[in-house]
């Protein structure tokens, strides 16, 4: 079962991968830093991410993406996902512009070979996930596509001061049935 990291240690993962990608243009890492920060940040699912294209994110059709950018707008994270757009339109060539919609409509995250147009698996992102961890030299034993999401409701939890409103305001932007179901995702003893 998947559990949440400790802030520090998603926001140490994530400052490795920028550096890298930035530095090697590497789309795999480049896919790694759009989930991480879609699913992190913003508590998406990880079926909800790996349906998206580019459209979905800079028209932020999604609901619960809508709702978070009102939130939390983040510049940083904004400026990320944008230098992924680029990169991986430049990387499809031809395909990206073939309907002149500059890939709007290719998938965020497309397997590493392919012509972008369908999502990458579950099993290929967490492949992905573990890859990237042990890269760095991080543990893997408790990491999965829910890592992230939890590691942002958690955060969100304890930035809220871990109360009882803020568990049940959580519950419901998780889409939980109830706090409790919450209280078990985000990993807190009931002492």
């Amino acid at each position: 079962m998947a559990a949440p990291l400790k802030w520090s240690e998603f926001q140490e993962i994530l400052d490795l991968v920028k550096r890298d990608a930035t530095k090697d243009k590497d789309v795999g890492l480049y896919r790694f830093l759009i989930f991480a920060t879609l699913s992190g940040y913003r508590g998406l699912l990880a079926g909800d991410v790996l349906k998206m294209t580019w459209g979905d994110v800079y028209k932020a059709t999604y609901p619960s993406f809508r709702g978070w950018l009102k939130r939390h707008p983040r510049k940083e994270d904004d400026i990320l996902i944008e230098i992924a757009y680029r990169l991986a339109v430049k990387s499809l060539g031809e395909n990206a512009n073939s309907s002149n919609d500059y890939g709007m409509n290719l998938s965020i995250m497309p397997p590493l070979k392919s012509d972008g147009t369908k999502p990458m698996s579950i099993q290929s992102l967490n492949r992905l996930l573990k890859d990237v961890f042990l890269h760095y030299g991080k543990p893997v034993q408790m990491l999965s596509t829910h890592t992230f999401r939890k590691t942002y409701a958690k955060h969100i939890y304890e930035q809220k001061g871990k109360t009882t409103n803020a568990l049940i305001q959580l519950s419901k932007e998780l889409g939980h049935s109830s706090s409790s179901v919450t209280k078990k995702y985000i990993d807190i003893n009931n002492g």
